[in-house]
């Protein structure tokens, strides 16, 4: 899909949250399977389908999330839009799985856990160490954003399997009423980088980067934003996630 002026704007609509809620409760499984093809796209030359499953049995269950934020340096003259950014973390490099690399926050469910309260979980402990733990119940969907940030969900994409940490990913559409100053957990966070929505949906966005594993180099679509170089399953939630706002402007 090719991004157009309207679908620029849609990155930046006050009302965002409360569309992308309509549309994926409306959506549902034909959503699912539609945007398959974003997963496809974006897939690493050597993962040979693998995100596509089956997901194996002894697979870990683990979520991740995509949070809306607005950001107030950015806001335009028209008080009807806002710049909407999304937090994604720099693995720190000591981490056994994916370390270095750019994701979502989010991780493996902790027992008796739901995926949606590790998702939540997860970002507060990676971005907010000081909140610890901290449980906020999703709230009704306002059409206007207050002054008290609230994590509120929205609703979710598709799962992906994620072969190289044999995780089963699920993936939550969330957003923040307000922007907060990041406190990354050190042990497991590098750099919080904020991409704005506008970026996700431009036509320079998508590269193809060369990677290497040992002796063995690769080819992989990716988001090259700043130093910053974005594949593999993130770029696949983000390329389907884009998908979404196109479809909705």
């Amino acid at each position: 899909m090719i991004p157009t002026t309207d679908s620029i704007s849609t990155a930046s609509d006050r009302n965002l949250p409360k569309k992308l809620a309509f549309y994926l409760a409306k959506a549902g499984l034909e959503h699912h399977h539609s945007k398959c093809a974003a997963h496809k796209r974006m897939a690493p030359e050597m993962a040979f389908g693998r995100h596509r499953g089956p997901t194996p049995r002894n697979a870990h269950r683990a979520s991740v999330l995509i949070c809306l934020t607005p950001h107030p340096a950015l806001t335009t003259a028209n008080p009807s839009r806002i710049e909407w950014m999304l937090p994604l973390t720099v693995r720190a490099k000591g981490l056994q799985d994916h370390g270095g690399q750019i994701a979502l926050p989010g991780g493996r469910l902790d027992g008796g856990e739901t995926a949606w309260n590790a998702a939540e979980r997860e970002y507060r402990e990676e971005l907010f160490r000081a909140e610890g733990n901290v449980k906020l119940r999703p709230n009704a969907m306002k059409n206007t954003l207050t002054k008290n940030p609230k994590l509120v969900l929205i609703g979710q994409l598709s799962p992906i399997f994620v072969y190289a940490s044999n995780n089963h990913v699920d993936v939550f559409v969330s957003f923040e009423s307000t922007l907060r100053l990041y406190q990354p957990a050190e042990a497991e966070v590098a750099e919080v980088v904020s991409i704005p929505l506008r970026f996700l949906l431009s036509k320079e966005a998508v590269i193809v980067g060369t990677m290497g594993r040992g002796t063995t180099t690769f080819e992989a679509p990716g988001y090259r934003f700043g130093d910053h170089f974005i594949w593999g399953a993130t770029a696949m939630i983000l390329a389907e996630f884009a998908d979404v706002l196109l479809d909705i402007q």
